[in-house]
């Protein structure tokens, strides 16, 4: 699904994230384990300032694998410009 949903978007958009980079799938499934133990942080019943707490580290290394993906190198794949200026037609 995800590659299908980037080659869309590479029809619309002038860069895509490379999701056919070796480290790109460890690191979203790196983001899946940090989010589950976010949910189980948030399911075991502590103290709300004790979950914060708990969370914090794990957050900051989501964002952390974010910005990586971010400043991966992206495909190139469209235009910033146009040539022509478009023309409306009345069929």
């Amino acid at each position: 699904v995800i590659r299908e949903t980037n080659n869309a978007t590479a029809r619309i958009f002038p860069a895509v994230p490379n999701v056919n980079a070796p480290d790109y799938f460890p690191k979203m499934d790196q983001l899946v384990v940090l989010n589950n133990k976010l949910a189980e942080i948030g399911a075991n019943g502590s103290p709300a300032a004790l979950q914060n707490v708990q969370k914090a580290p794990i957050i900051a290394q989501m964002v952390g694998i974010m910005l990586d993906l971010m400043w991966a190198t992206p495909i190139e794949c469209g235009t910033l410009d146009r040539e022509e200026t478009p023309k409306l037609e009345y069929v």
